[in-house]
């Protein structure tokens, strides 16, 4: 799901979470490599983390009765 839910994020949401989560890169590596200010960086971070959540939110949400109904048949 959390793959899913990254695949669908735009290519700079991407970047930034991948950089600074799974690199192991300090933030000002993460700042330097993208070419933005830490406090850029910071805002880039607070709002990919936000949309990923969303993304999450929206995946995780049961189907509605219509929706099973209309998959069912």
């Amino acid at each position: 799901m959390l793959k899913l839910a990254c695949d669908r994020l735009s290519d700079g949401d991407r970047e930034v979470l991948l950089l600074s989560s799974t690199e192991g890169l300090d933030s000002e590596a993460v700042a330097e490599v993208l070419g933005i200010s830490n406090a850029a960086l910071r805002q880039r971070l607070v709002r990919a983390r936000r949309r990923l959540g969303s993304l999450l939110d929206a995946d995780s949400e049961p189907a509605s009765p219509a929706a099973l109904r209309k998959g069912s048949g």
